[in-house]
């Protein structure tokens, strides 16, 4: 046995020997869960997680941080922070490949509880977001059409028109 202290190498490793056993047996992944404790900090960068379930849980003045991450699930992301704790999250999606709908976002922090579907956030208790880049983009969840947009030009807004379809959709920026 060996361990692996480079948390980013540990995380490639165990998630190749995952897609391999996975790859012999037929099964596919159902529960990707990272969580940080007691002030500790954990990176995953460059990469494509595909299981149903995604959970980011940070706790007692711990990090976790996403850079450059694809998820693809059918249920929402669960985003979950206590205690002055934070999920980072940079050059990130979501992508729900049943609805075909999609989250993109260049830097997010996050802290309370939180979740991310394919189109949708939903808050929690005491869930709060932050969009650090100005540039926001997404999907339409009605025809699937990318929507481009600057965090200034959301504030002085309640509702977001797809310009394809004109489906308006209400939103709140704090």
């Amino acid at each position: 046995m060996f361990y692996i202290q480079n948390l980013n190498i540990q995380f490639h490793v165990k998630n190749f020997f995952n897609n391999l056993k996975c790859l012999f047996t037929g099964k596919k992944p159902t529960h990707f869960k990272m969580k940080a404790d007691d002030h500790s900090h954990q990176t995953v960068k460059n990469t494509s997680i595909q299981h149903e379930s995604i959970e980011l849980i940070a706790q007692n003045h711990s990090s976790n941080s996403f850079d450059n991450v694809q998820c693809n699930t059918t249920k929402p992301v669960k985003l979950e922070t206590t205690n002055d704790s934070h999920n980072f999250l940079k050059k990130y999606s979501v992508h729900d490949p049943i609805k075909g709908s999609s989250i993109e976002a260049v830097s997010i922090i996050q802290g309370g509880n939180i979740s991310m579907t394919g189109n949708s956030i939903g808050f929690g208790a005491n869930g709060s977001i932050s969009f650090v880049s100005q540039n926001l983009t997404g999907n339409c969840p009605i025809c699937n059409t990318l929507i481009k947009v600057t965090k200034d030009a959301l504030s002085r807004k309640t509702k977001l028109q797809c310009p394809n379809c004109f489906k308006e959709m209400p939103f709140r920026v704090s």
